[in-house]
């Protein structure tokens, strides 16, 4: 995760869809407002 001027970006790799949904769900509710998600998923 990384701030780019005030925006919380999530970015790495996960292993499947449903992870980076609930690791953009999680960031959202700590950052209390909106997240980029830039995680790509790889097998």
């Amino acid at each position: 995760m990384r701030d780019e001027g005030g925006r919380v970006v999530l970015c790495g790799q996960v292993k499947t869809a449903a992870e980076k949904d609930l690791a953009g769900a999680l960031a959202r509710d700590a950052a209390g407002g909106p997240v980029d998600n830039a995680l790509e998923v790889r097998l």
